[in-house]
């Protein structure tokens, strides 16, 4: 056993080491539960937040239900409202429809809206023979081109657009006649309240537009030599002949034995182009259908036949028929222009008085 001294210096050291190691100890300690109180203040800020925010929403809870009834109803009112703004141009559709396919087995219901914001797309309520069916699956092309001129005719004309007219080009693509018929009424029905301007290399819209009585100007675009557009007024077809054949009448160069031939021809395509026009229109007023009347027009013939169908007279009797109605100057003048065409023809002994009796026989029947 040591001396007491000895023991007790040793003591002394012992407690000196002791006393720096808890003293370490306790700063690191200090120092770490400084650390943790730095880590926790902005986890319990944020906590702070989301509870007083917690207990706002707690507070709001009732009102839940509000809100979203309100939510509910504003979205239906919406599509309410969508539905109202679209309704004039979705009946305008129909419309559009209706005379573009009025013999179609395609009908078009209504057209609606679907989606929100830019996801939004058009939903079309077609049948086959009443019989629900997807729009595109059962439609011919001349039906899907007729849905699109539906769809944006309306639209395009709608009151709300600056726009007061109407460019459409080449709208007679995959359409068959009783469909071009329908395009010349919904032209027509739209031109009544702004200007619509067509461009097309298809003429049977412009014989329907005259057919049907349509009032159109029909302007002939064409480009010349470097470019050069050229724009003429188009006639109707008997104008139009009537000026083909005056113009070779005028020809003071024009051998007589060729025009003995050539202008009673020429004047047999004027009356020709009258008596279709009117055999048209009297097959039109009979409710006959396009594809029959044009059947009819076919089987008739040339002028004296066409003159019948005019007339609604037998054929064997159509000359009698024009004496009667034009005096029996109008019957020679078709049996001359007849004869041009079969037979040797008789000398033209008055180039003028040929045309101006064509003008007057063409003008008579036109006005029936």
């Amino acid at each position: 056993m040591s001396e007491p001294r000895e023991l007790a210096d040793r003591a002394e050291r012992a407690e000196a080491v002791l006393g720096d190691a808890c003293h370490q100890v306790g700063e690191d300690a200090t120092r770490r539960l400084d650390e943790q109180d730095g880590r926790w203040q902005t986890v319990a800020g944020r906590l702070t937040e989301w509870l007083r925010h917690a207990e706002a929403a707690e507070r709001a809870q009732p009102r839940i239900k509000q809100v979203k009834a309100a939510r509910a109803w504003l979205r239906k009112f919406t599509d309410e409202l969508r539905e109202a703004r679209l309704k004039p141009i979705a009946d305008q559709s129909q419309m559009v429809w209706k005379l573009l396919c009025e013999r179609s087995s395609v009908s078009l219901g209504s057209v609606g809206l679907t989606g929100t914001a830019t996801a939004r797309k058009v939903v079309l309520d077609v049948s086959v023979d009443a019989v629900d069916a997807p729009a595109f699956g059962v439609m011919s092309q001349g039906e899907l081109h007729s849905l699109a001129l539906s769809l944006f005719v309306p639209r395009a004309t709608h009151k709300s657009s600056p726009f007061k007219f109407l460019v459409i080009d080449d709208p007679v693509q995959s359409m068959d006649p009783e469909k071009v018929d329908g395009l010349a009424r919904v032209l027509d029905f739209y031109a009544q309240h702004r200007q619509v301007v067509v461009f097309t290399h298809d003429t049977r819209l412009e014989e329907a537009i005259r057919r049907l009585g349509i009032a159109a100007t029909v302007q002939q675009v064409s480009r010349q030599t470097d470019s050069v557009v050229r724009v003429v007024p188009v006639s109707d077809p008997v104008t139009q002949a009537l000026d083909e054949a005056r113009a070779i009448s005028l020809d003071e160069h024009l051998p007589d034995d060729v025009a003995d031939r050539v202008l009673p021809a020429m004047c047999r395509v004027v009356l020709e182009a009258a008596f279709l026009t009117v055999a048209r229109r009297t097959l039109r007023v009979a409710e006959v259908s396009w594809r029959d009347a044009e059947d009819r027009i076919a089987k008739a013939g040339p002028l004296t036949g066409l003159a019948a169908l005019a007339l609604t007279v037998k054929q064997d009797a159509v000359l009698d028929a024009i004496a009667h109605d034009h005096g029996t100057w109008a019957k020679d003048l078709i049996q001359q222009c007849n004869a041009a065409s079969h037979q040797k023809p008789a000398h033209v002994t008055d180039r003028k008085d040929l045309i101006r009796r064509t003008e007057r026989l063409a003008k008579a029947v036109l006005a029936r």
